[in-house]
């Protein structure tokens, strides 16, 4: 596309990085009647000055976490951490041993399936912690 074809943004203007004495900047906002009118009453049904109903509504909500139930779950988590952890070293045994032998032993199925019994139940922590952050 050539220059005089594109669509330009109207320029910038500068302003002064400077704020007030108590530490605040201004600006002016227009807007239609009808939105004026919502913010207004939208404001007063909060409880708040239109200043500071924009203001909070410019913020991400802040939300409780369950404090007791967040430690619970970690600690299940920490102890199929310990586990997973014990199980791997094991697993490690084993795969040293089938390298010798060129054989690989029965027993290791069964520890292999309890291993992805544990990674499940990792997975589905994490995602229980994950959804009450």
């Amino acid at each position: 596309m050539s220059d005089s074809r594109e669509r330009r943004l109207p320029p910038v203007r500068k302003v002064s990085k400077a704020a007030n004495a108590k530490g605040v900047k201004t600006f002016r906002l227009n807007m239609p009647v009808d939105d004026y009118l919502l913010l207004r009453v939208n404001a007063r049904k909060a409880g708040r000055t239109m200043t500071r109903y924009l203001l909070e509504c410019l913020r991400p909500p802040v939300t409780q976490v369950d404090g007791e139930l967040l430690r619970e779950l970690m600690s299940e988590l920490l102890k199929l951490n310990r586990q997973l952890q014990g199980e791997a070293t094991n697993l490690n045994q084993i795969a040293h041993w089938a390298n010798a032998e060129h054989a690989f032993p029965g027993e290791a199925h069964s520890l292999i399936r309890q291993v992805r019994k544990q990674v499940t139940k990792v997975e589905q922590l994490c995602l229980r912690i994950s959804d009450l952050l």
